[in-house]
């Protein structure tokens, strides 16, 4: 909800002085971040990332005085984004991430002694893969197996080096890659479903023909004359800048890799537009126009504009669907680029998995559990009401599905033990002197 419609509607629907329901649930937040205890050793923090750079300062207070009323422990960091992908470029939601990790490493008591609060686990979605990576005696977790689509695996880096709570001058913590879900060699062999991109996106091949015909319609300047030179040269500099712009816009920043990757598109787009413009001018000075003069009709715009409109939406449709397609194929598998529109492109409802996780006692169990196939929306049945009385469920799969561990499942354990303490979920129910 919060990624479609924003976190006002989050807030709105889940955020409320008095608790609302939603099914059979029952909201206690009050704000977008929350810490919850779900054992004497184990508590959850769900920080809001927000898409900004720094976290805001009562959210930050928030999680001072939770770290200050907690016990000797571990805790569970839950957050929205992976950042620890993109720690060597030090993103907003990994320096997030790390001073949220600052609070909890520089928390102390009610008698100022540094408290031994450890981050051995930490859960993310956002990216709609698995992915596990072990470093600095923590544990990292990528599952966003009920996105709206498939993200391959193929930009995971096998090595990160994060500079999670250290100083400058001491050396990155190195985060190893465990596994994965697809895995490489899968994502490498999803990707091929790009080279019929034009038959999984109809509309946006629609649109590159709607293009495809202004430029024509322009470059053949209304059919009086050879192609216009000085058109087409104006018209390929608009579309290089089009497509500079929107991978730049993809990727977050601009290099030459992916100037020439843009300029390579723009190239092969204006020659598809300078090809159906040539055939079309070619036809009518070979053919129209002479069954034109005999029959003594003259050419209108409107007619001109038809008449490339044949061509646009047949050859340039076509053409632009591959161009496109295969920019996302090859860009991504060899260049390292577009992984989000290249298989967001194809639209996979494939690979689902999700996280069972276990607490017992000072012990963390994570379960990684994968559906390699789903029921569409025809494979589910409603359940009978005698059926329902068993069951939360109104439906269930028609077809048993066989669920199956992505991994052997990942225990961790916490080495020290600690004092059992109220549950704190909202900052209202902070003890008094830790407000």
């Amino acid at each position: 909800m919060s990624w479609y419609d924003g976190l006002v509607s989050f807030l709105a629907s889940f955020c409320r002085n008095e608790p609302t329901s939603i099914g059979d649930w029952q909201t206690r937040q009050q704000r977008s971040y929350f810490a919850a205890k779900v054992s004497d050793n184990w508590w959850i923090w769900g920080i809001d990332i927000a898409l900004v750079r720094d976290m805001d300062q009562p959210q930050a207070d928030y999680f001072v005085a939770i770290a200050k009323a907690m016990p000797q422990g571990a805790n569970i960091i839950c957050s929205a984004e992976p950042g620890w992908y993109k720690a060597a470029e030090q993103s907003d939601s990994f320096r997030t991430l790390t001073y949220v990790s600052r609070i909890a490493d520089h928390a102390k008591d009610e008698h100022g002694n540094k408290k031994d609060l450890r981050i051995s686990l930490v859960l993310s979605g956002d990216s709609h893969h698995y992915a596990h990576y072990v470093g600095g005696g923590a544990h990292y977790i990528t599952s966003g197996g009920g996105g709206a689509f498939l993200h391959g695996t193929l930009e995971l880096k096998r090595e990160i080096k994060a500079r999670w709570l250290i100083e400058e001058h001491d050396e990155p913590v190195t985060l190893e890659l465990a596994a994965c879900y697809p895995t490489r060699a899968e994502s490498e062999q999803l990707l091929d479903g790009n080279r019929k991109f034009g038959a999984h996106n109809p509309g946006l091949t629609s649109a590159w023909a709607s293009l495809y015909l202004a430029y024509s319609f322009a470059l053949t300047s209304l059919h009086t004359a050879a192609l216009n030179c000085d058109v087409a040269l104006i018209e390929f500099l608009s579309l290089a800048r089009g497509v500079w712009g929107y991978a730049r816009y993809q990727e977050g920043y601009s290099s030459l890799k992916i100037i020439a990757a843009a300029a390579a598109q723009a190239f092969a787009h204006m020659a598809v537009i300078v090809g159906i413009s040539a055939l079309a001018w070619w036809i009518n000075e070979r053919v129209l126009s002479q069954m034109l003069e005999r029959w003594h009709v003259h050419w209108h715009w409107l007619f001109w504009l038809a008449y490339l409109g044949a061509f646009a939406f047949t050859l340039g449709r076509w053409a632009a669907g591959k161009i496109f397609g295969w920019n996302l194929f090859i860009t991504c598998r060899k260049f390292g680029m577009n992984h989000n529109d290249a298989f967001s492109a194809m639209k996979l409802d494939s690979h689902r998995h999700f996280l069972r996780i276990r607490i017992d006692g000072d012990t963390v169990t994570v379960f990684p559990i994968k559906l390699a196939k789903v029921p569409g929306r025809k494979g589910w049945r409603y359940n009978p009401k005698d059926e329902r009385d068993r069951s939360p469920s109104v439906f269930s799969p028609a077809v048993e599905m066989t669920p199956e561990l992505i991994e052997k499942p990942i225990e961790i354990r916490v080495d020290h033990e600690s004092t059992a303490t109220t549950q704190v979920k909202i900052p209202g129910e902070l003890p008094a002197d830790a407000k």
